[in-house]
């Protein structure tokens, strides 16, 4: 039995040499050879796919720097990993687990799909829809893979990995002088292909990761130290990004953190690790912070964003415009809103589209009140969960407690972004989410700790 997949990897091996040397003739061919070996490992080990999706997740911010094939490879990876997943589920006849709380997920995904009814665009919601379908088969996937210390640890630390090559890019296009008003991102033929806002959002749940683990003590030693270096590479540059929201996300976690953990100088160390970016960045720093207190900027032109968002409700409060559908709408309600600044209305003039810049708004504009109670429910089911799950750990000194807290504060961290922040159609998301749930039946006992959640059988 175990001679199958010692085989597999070899023939691998071989194939990886094989296509080493076709990319050095022909990268095309190179790439479709290197393709091989991973779809093998894949196949034989869920795992493994998994925390290669995981690690790229991160690496898909640079899709705008990199040909139309990257995305596509990612997608193909995905589907892959799925997949497989479901084929050693049906094999093996393992359990496939539906947590209590993907419920509420799964009816707001069925409620934008029916807002397509009504929808300004039909066609737009009909995507979105196809988006959030995928993205709840990634949840579930995650749930079902990571679902044990040693995977859910594996998982965590691919994404870590994936980020650190992330930031390192960030931090290379701060050292090469590629910025726009004094923050990392580029801009092409003036449009913004690496947005930092965007760049802050994908980096905020590895460095909660990093920071919380290398805090851990349960960990070795050298895993402490690589997750405290990830972390400072993450919080600088954060930094860089001049992403408020982000910065915010993270001294609440921080606080939150320690007061779970009773290590009141977390925070400090938190605000240590920015130390390196606040000293590169220098007053730019402090002004956009500056600006942002006093709404200077408008909350970089936010509150006419929201205002607009607010006509939108007002007029469709029930069932919203459709999901995907506040962009199209938006130039439409923009001449009913009052207090607009006229910056903003010459400085959309050249644009065809404006997101919401908040995922609770948009999703009350898109659904409406109905909409905006599954979120609720969804959000806070699983907020309660991830913490009921590490406060039972905690208690009983499993080793996982760790990685558990970590989980949570990741996704608390994102919730907290998600007031100034787009954030239902990223993966990441979707993934703290899916973090949330991993433990409740398996690694918990009835009776003694949270209820188990509901599973399903594969046929």
């Amino acid at each position: 039995m175990r001679s199958a997949p010692i085989a597999i990897v070899a023939a691998a091996l071989v194939v990886v040499a094989v296509g080493a040397v076709l990319f050095a003739a022909e990268p095309r061919l190179g790439v479709a050879a290197l393709g091989i070996p991973a779809a093998l490992v894949i196949a034989v080990s869920p795992l493994i796919g998994t925390a290669l999706l995981v690690f790229g997740l991160p690496l898909e911010e640079l899709g705008g720097l990199t040909p139309d094939g990257f995305l596509t490879l990612n997608k193909l990876l995905g589907v892959a990993v799925v997949g497989s997943w479901l084929l050693h589920a049906l094999l093996q006849r393992r359990p496939i687990r539906v947590p209590l709380a993907a419920v509420p997920l799964a009816a707001l995904v069925l409620w934008g799909a029916t807002s397509a009814l009504w929808a300004v665009e039909p066609g737009a919601a009909i995507h979105m829809t196809v988006t959030y379908v995928q993205l709840l088969a990634f949840y579930v996937l995650l749930v079902n893979v990571l679902d044990s210390p040693a995977a859910l640890r594996a998982g965590l630390l691919a994404h870590v990995a994936g980020a650190a090559v992330l930031a390192v890019v960030g931090l290379y296009l701060v050292g090469s002088g590629v910025l726009q008003q004094g923050r990392a991102a580029i801009v092409i033929d003036s449009q913004m292909i690496l947005e930092p806002n965007a760049l802050a959002a994908a980096l905020l749940l590895p460095s909660i990761i990093g920071v919380v683990g290398a805090l851990d003590r349960g960990r070795p030693g050298i895993e402490r130290l690589a997750l405290a270096f990830a972390g400072l590479l993450f919080v600088t540059t954060i930094t860089f990004t001049l992403s408020r929201g982000a910065l915010v996300a993270l001294l609440v976690v921080a606080v939150l953190v320690s007061v779970a953990r009773r290590q009141p100088l977390l925070p400090v160390v938190a605000a240590l690790l920015a130390v390196p970016g606040v000293l590169f960045v220098g007053d730019a720093l402090w002004d956009r912070l500056a600006a942002g207190a006093t709404l200077a900027d408008r909350a970089a032109g936010r509150l006419d964003i929201w205002h607009v968002g607010w006509v939108v409700i007002r007029s469709h409060p029930l069932q919203g415009v459709g999901l995907g559908c506040f962009p199209i709408v938006y130039f439409d309600y923009m001449s009913q809103a009052a207090d607009i600044s006229w910056r903003h209305v010459v400085g959309v003039l050249g644009t065809l589209q404006k997101y919401p810049h908040s995922f609770y708004l948009g999703t009350i504009a898109e659904l409406g009140i109905v909409g905006a109670v599954l979120l609720g429910v969804a959000l806070v089911a699983h907020a309660r969960h991830a913490l009921a799950t590490w406060r039972w750990l905690e208690r009983a000194r499993h080793p996982a407690a760790g990685l558990v807290l970590a989980a949570a504060a990741g996704l608390v961290g994102l919730l907290v972004l998600g007031m100034a922040f787009d954030l239902g159609n990223r993966k990441y998301f979707w993934m703290a989410l899916a973090l949330a749930e991993i433990g409740r039946g398996r690694a918990l006992g009835a009776g003694t700790g949270p209820v188990a959640a509901p599973v399903r059988r594969a046929a």
